[in-house]
């Protein structure tokens, strides 16, 4: 059995703010679009049987 880590980098839905980061860089549609296929890329190449994620903020972004 393969277990992986993965960060997924501040993973959020598009356009919306990080709570208590005010200053923290939301993801667009476009942007948001392109971090999901390097996140798919990567958890492709890795093909664990479990992955555990970081930095996920929104769970309908990580669900698409």
């Amino acid at each position: 059995m393969r277990i992986a880590t993965f960060n997924a980098y501040n993973l959020n839905a598009p356009n919306h703010r990080f709570v208590g980061r005010s200053n923290a860089r939301h993801f667009s549609e476009n942007r948001l679009a392109q971090h999901k296929a390097n996140l798919v890329a990567v958890l492709e190449a890795v093909a664990s049987d479990v992955v555990c994620f970081q930095e996920v903020f929104s769970e309908d972004a990580l669900r698409e």
